[in-house]
């Protein structure tokens, strides 16, 4: 993976009350060709053998800006099975048609932080349908809430407790640190740091092993972050935009949108 794989769309520091979320109707749009091809795309990558896949509901970008408030996200609906068929797919869609084409679910990944000084990831399961085998943030995607818009925060809490065991008694401080877009995938991330009150080990022994098989760490370091990305150790895009912007956050500090 290089860094022409990834573009940070922007940085800061928000914590609980400096992130924003509002609802609002979908603008995705797919014609009857679009829609066939979504449909293929999803029956296809389900039968591929062992891998199980389920239609749930997401969360779409529409817009985001950053104000002096915060990060602001305008969401509206879209599923698992739009982000296969198109995201997943037919990324090169949005060359011909714009990024409106995809169904740009917003993934979320966080930067976990060991009590004594490491990142930890997990190591993607030969079972999942994306990436299997690579270096992979724990996380996952925003999925609505009754009226909409779901909380921030609460959605990452859930993930860390679902993926890694990491539940409030355990994180000491939670907080998005940047927005991203994978470019292979065209698919926008939201970023965060989560500092867990448990060593490197402790936390290794609460991996839940569906969606990873292993964890993948790194010292919390810019020369050790640094060398992890210069490596050839196999890492989703995603992994490389949490790297980069933990490293933002940690020695460059300063919230802006990204050029």
């Amino acid at each position: 993976m290089s860094a022409a794989d990834v573009h940070l769309l922007a940085r800061g520091d928000w914590p609980a009350g400096r992130l924003h979320a509002t609802w609002t109707a979908s603008s995705h749009r797919l014609d009857a060709a679009q829609q066939a091809a979504v449909e293929a795309a999803w029956d296809a990558a389900g039968a591929r053998p062992g891998i199980s896949l389920f239609d749930g509901p997401m969360c779409r970008l529409e817009a985001f800006h950053v104000a002096a408030d915060g990060l602001h996200l305008q969401l509206s609906p879209t599923s698992y099975k739009k982000f296969i068929g198109t995201n997943g797919s037919h990324a090169a869609w949005a060359d011909a048609h714009g990024a409106g084409i995809l169904a740009n679910p917003v993934g979320t990944s966080a930067a976990v932080v060991s009590s004594d000084g490491h990142l930890i990831f997990g190591r993607r399961s030969q079972r999942v349908a994306l990436y299997p085998g690579c270096a992979h943030p724990f996380g996952g995607t925003l999925e609505p809430r009754a009226g909409g818009a779901p909380d921030l925060l609460d959605e990452m809490r859930r993930e860390l407790e679902e993926e890694i065991g990491l539940d409030r008694s355990v994180l000491s401080d939670l907080r998005a640190i940047g927005l991203a877009e994978d470019r292979s995938l065209r698919q926008p991330e939201l970023i965060y740091r989560a500092q867990a009150t448990l060593d490197r080990a402790a936390i290794i022994s609460r991996l839940e092993r569906t969606e990873h098989d292993a964890c993948w760490t790194v010292p919390a370091d810019a020369r050790s972050i640094a060398a992890a990305l210069a490596s050839t150790d196999p890492m989703t895009p995603v992994t490389r935009m949490t790297l980069e912007a933990f490293a933002a956050a940690q020695w460059h500090g300063r919230p802006q949108k990204a050029g």
